[in-house]
């Protein structure tokens, strides 16, 4: 199901994803305390939410497309400056790009080449989150060709969060 973008509130595709997990933007602790997840980033293309609770980054990718590679990595450019507030180390990064319009051009895939490193190197672990097996594939192989053999690519969210959130050094699921 695909929800719409709505700049300035959480979104539908933010509310899906913290219905599959069981709570809303924020959640109880079990002290009492609200735990807020904060967004530190927004545009019309992304946001990134922090559950500091859980050690939880998510970086969601909306279904506006990006007009040109120069709007992409201006896009970019801000994500990583929001990251940059971060301490990398203490969170698991989920980058779910269900939404995202389709897209394989030379033009992009060099910028992916370019960027994919900076956007999920550092982090307890990362996943990627697709929505068709063709988006599995065509991820698999531009993390592949960035060396970035670490990531992880999904269909299902709750298999990603699982692993991301997991503290097992069982193998790696299989692309």
């Amino acid at each position: 199901m695909r929800h719409a973008y709505r700049p300035g509130s959480l979104g539908g595709l933010a509310r899906c994803c913290a219905a599959a997990q069981g709570h809303s933007s924020t959640r109880g602790s079990g002290s009492g305390k609200v735990d807020p997840v904060r967004e530190i980033h927004r545009s019309d293309y992304s946001f990134i939410t922090v559950d500091d609770a859980r050690g939880l980054i998510r970086r969601v990718r909306t279904s506006v497309p990006f007009p040109s590679i120069a709007e992409l990595r201006t896009s970019s450019e801000a994500s990583l400056q929001a990251l940059a507030t971060l301490d990398r180390t203490r969170y698991a990064q989920l980058a779910d790009v269900r939404l995202a319009p389709p897209r394989n051009d030379p033009a992009f895939e060099e910028y992916v080449a370019a960027y994919a490193r900076p956007l999920f190197t550092g982090f307890r672990r990362s996943a990627l989150l697709v929505r068709t097996h063709a988006g599995r594939l065509q991820v698999t192989r531009n993390l592949g060709d960035t060396g970035l053999h670490e990531v992880q690519v999904y269909m299902d969210e709750a298999l990603a969060v699982g692993w991301l959130l997991s503290h097992s050094t069982l193998p790696r699921p299989l692309r």
